[in-house]
């Protein structure tokens, strides 16, 4: 008959393995829950890049890829990505606090802005009567350079001849250019600098939708070759994937319902903040640093 005490060990170890198990592969997507049992948890690094693949189903797997298999579970799919610009510390540890707090969406939206201002600026400030000028001079030089090529062509000059006229006529064209307006406009427009970013999409095989991270934090609790522990919250778009829209005209309309507040010109499903909570066992590590 067991003691009290040994009872109350055996009790612990389970309560201990339960967490464990638990806490082997937690993955909630807005609310969504992923199958503990992952197929897939991959996660790769380089010396600025790291990437983590969670899929419920292995769809590489021989199985997954017969004839019969129309009924085969699509499964719920995740994809994190993360560049940092100026290199990341590896491992990760609960202490280094790592956070991302633009994403790609927001930085390919600002850096689109970006450009389309200093496009503005340098058409504000072009000179084009210097320009067209430019342009007479070229076309000009164009026809004597042709003259010249033909004289060459026909023996009436030497190639060292050739050269120094072609030397003469182009000179004058380049010195006005590199002290035109518009070369000094061109030196004045500035380069986006470019910041650390995060995306992440989530799929979902039972709503067939995909979600997209928008704006917020990504905040990296604990990477290393074993284990991955992150969250995220923040704005999500979430737009329905081709099958789900194709379905039926109503579905079609329900899936364009929401006009994104972030997307120029784009109509989605919904938009609104979430949370993504990531916490998994690693099964394929790739260190590429």
């Amino acid at each position: 008959m067991k003691t009290l005490s040994t009872k109350i060990t055996v009790l612990l170890v389970v309560i201990l393995f339960t967490k464990v198990g638990i806490a082997q592969n937690q993955v909630n997507a807005n609310g969504t829950s992923f199958n503990s049992n992952l197929e897939v948890v991959k996660a790769q690094i380089s010396k600025e890049k790291l990437s983590l693949v969670l899929y419920e189903v292995d769809k590489s797997d021989p199985k997954y890829q017969t004839d019969n298999c129309t009924d085969c579970p699509d499964g719920k799919s995740l994809i994190l990505d993360v560049d940092f610009k100026r290199g990341f510390k590896f491992p990760i540890e609960e202490t280094d606090s790592v956070y991302v707090r633009v994403s790609n969406l927001q930085e390919s939206l600002a850096e689109y802005k970006f450009a389309s201002q200093e496009i503005d600026e340098y058409e504000s400030s072009r000179d084009r009567a210097e320009e067209a000028q430019l342009k007479s001079n070229a076309e000009v030089i164009k026809a004597k350079s042709m003259a010249i090529s033909k004289q060459l062509q026909e023996g009436k000059i030497t190639p060292d001849e050739a050269q120094k006229q072609l030397m003469a006529l182009m000179e004058p064209q380049f010195e006005a250019l590199e002290n035109s307006a518009a070369m000094k406009n061109l030196e004045n427009i500035d380069e986006y600098q470019e910041r650390s970013t995060y995306s992440i999409n989530f799929y979902n095989n039972e709503t067939l939708t995909d979600t997209e991270t928008f704006s917020g934090y990504l905040y990296i609790k604990t990477f290393n070759e074993t284990t991955f522990i992150a969250e995220y919250r923040g704005e999500l778009i979430e737009e329905c994937v081709e099958k789900r829209a194709a379905s039926s005209i109503e579905a079609e309309q329900k899936c364009k319902s929401t006009l994104s507040q972030y997307l120029p010109d784009a109509e989605v499903l919904s938009e609104g903040p979430g949370a993504i909570l990531i916490n998994v066992k690693i099964k394929t590590f790739l260190n590429n640093r």
